[in-house]
């Protein structure tokens, strides 16, 4: 059974791989904001369709995309 939610599990599962393979190479990994936007998108739908089922992980995603991204030299928030 397919959840509404698949392909936002498929991407964000993608990105922390890609994120992954390319901290172990040892190098500082600099994420555009389109690709961060992305990201806490992805999140925030899963938060929210998971709310009913997993209550406590739909509360803890929010805060997890918040602690995600730092600020930017610009001061521009994700």
């Amino acid at each position: 059974m397919r959840v509404p939610y698949t392909n936002e599990i498929i991407e964000l599962q993608k990105w922390v791989e890609r994120t992954n393979n390319w901290i172990s190479t040892g190098q500082v990994k600099m994420t555009t904001v389109v690709e961060a936007q992305a990201v806490l998108q992805w999140i925030n739908i899963v938060a929210n369709a998971i709310n009913d089922e997993y209550p406590f992980y739909a509360d803890e995603l929010p805060g997890i995309s918040k602690i995600l991204f730092f600020f930017n030299i610009m001061e521009h928030r994700f």
